[in-house]
């Protein structure tokens, strides 16, 4: 072979040589390509068969648990789990596709927080080195997946993703899901609704102090669709018509904070005294009961409430009522009462068209107020329903929602404007004499 052929061919061979190092790396790089970019991570994981999830770090420990009948939040004292946020977790967690993995050696676990919280026994682990380990079971207690999440992936290596292995593995795998802020409380786990009552739909409040036994105010529209009002307000004092509407919207959209130790007593939470009592148009009842603040959050407050139902008075009652009571200017017994006559046919004809047609009409509208009448039994049972679910709990509510049930009448009206006066002026100076 020509000297000049077998340089070629070397020239050759050391090309192949770089392009071969630089395509599988050194030998010193452990980390290697999937398949295919579409390797589902717990592509085996049976979702409709999980029954409880943990979520665990360093912080903090959630348990999630699927009771007779609905989720609970094991660690909220059993309060009820918001199911939509569980389903959507677990299909994130099954949808997970795999990027890429590799060694999961003890300094690229270090790195990436892909240690369990409850690991000891490694000589330099720090909090930071420390992931979430998420654990879900079936209804037999057996582990269906033991995962750890660690670090998400830096935005200078690629976009997205983040780095999780099984618990006790040696393969950490880079996944195209984002869990950077996966929710790890308790609290953020529970179902939030609680009431949602219509201003337009309370005919009044009336605010207790059952400990005195005394109602402190009362508010009521003086009929549907009309304006609420205070009732028997105080003389000279101007009302603030916002501060009635704040009150008569207060439950509309209510949501909870969080839930508090059921071992707590009325007293305890100072809801025992004060309470606000909705009454809807419908004969549904709301009670609602603002407690103190909680030692451990000042902008958190205590609350319980209740609902019940009582069938409002028929209208035809409400008639009978009407025709018993005095009419105004009805003369008294032994009086006589004066009559107007009528001696035009033509009036006589036309009140009795007018009475036909009021006849043909209300028909109408009783038929179709009686399609539109609420039934009682259903509101009966509605309301035992509901109360069945919300009375035995106290919660956590924001202190903005816990101000807005006022028990104070004196909120309710401006506060006379204040006097000059020379308290507010400095005072003259003295010249010494």
């Amino acid at each position: 072979m020509k000297s000049k052929t077998f340089i070629i061919l070397l020239a050759l061979c050391a090309v192949l040589g770089l392009l071969t190092y630089f395509i599988s790396g050194s030998g010193k790089q452990t980390a290697k390509t999937a398949d295919t970019a579409s390797d589902v991570f717990l592509s085996e994981l049976p979702v409709n068969d999980i029954t409880s999830i943990s979520i665990k770090d360093k912080e903090n420990t959630l348990e999630l648990e699927k009771g007779e009948s609905v989720w609970e939040v094991k660690s909220s004292f059993g309060y009820p789990a918001d199911f939509g946020k569980i389903a959507e977790f677990a299909k994130k967690l099954k949808d997970c596709k795999v990027g890429r993995s590799f060694e999961a050696t003890e300094d690229m676990r270090l790195r990436l927080a892909l240690y369990s919280p409850d690991e000891q026994n490694v000589k330099e682990l720090k909090d930071e080195n420390k992931g979430t380990l998420v654990t879900l079971k079936n209804k037999e207690n057996k582990v269906l997946a033991d995962i750890i999440i660690g670090n998400a992936r830096e935005a200078a290596s690629g976009s997205g993703g983040h780095y999780m292995m099984n618990a006790g593995g040696n393969t950490v795998y880079l996944v195209d899901k984002d869990f950077k802020f996966m929710d790890k409380k308790s609290s953020d786990w529970i179902r939030t609704d609680l009431l949602d009552v219509k201003a337009e739909d309370v005919e009044e409040v009336i605010c207790k102090d059952r400990k005195n036994d005394t109602v402190l105010y009362t508010l009521k529209r003086p009929e549907k669709g009309k304006n609420p009002e205070f009732v028997h307000p105080p003389e000279g004092k101007k009302m603030i018509p916002s501060k009635i509407n704040n009150v008569f919207s207060a439950l509309g959209s209510f949501k909870i904070d969080g839930v508090a130790d059921p071992a707590m007593t009325a007293a305890d939470t100072g809801t025992e005294n004060i309470c606000l009592i909705y009454r809807m148009f419908d004969g549904t009842e709301y009670t609602a009961c603002p407690g103190s603040a909680s030692k451990e959050d000042a902008e958190k407050f205590y609350f319980r409430a209740s609902a019940s139902y009582t069938e409002p008075p028929s209208e035809e009652k409400t008639a009978e009522d009407a025709e018993t009571a005095p009419e105004e200017g009805k003369a008294e017994e032994g009086e006589s009462k004066p009559t107007v006559v009528l001696n035009d046919n033509a009036d006589k004809a036309d009140k009795a068209d007018k009475t036909e047609e009021k006849a043909d009409t209300g028909d109408k509208a009783e038929d179709k107020k009686e399609e539109e009448k609420p039934d009682p039994a259903k509101l009966k049972a509605d309301a035992e329903e509901l109360n069945q679910k919300i009375s035995p709990w106290t919660y956590m509510i924001p202190k903005w929602k816990a101000e807005r049930l006022i028990s104070d009448p004196e909120e309710f009206f401006e506060k006379p404007e204040e006097e000059a006066d020379n308290e507010n002026e400095a005072p003259p100076m003295m010249l010494p004499q």
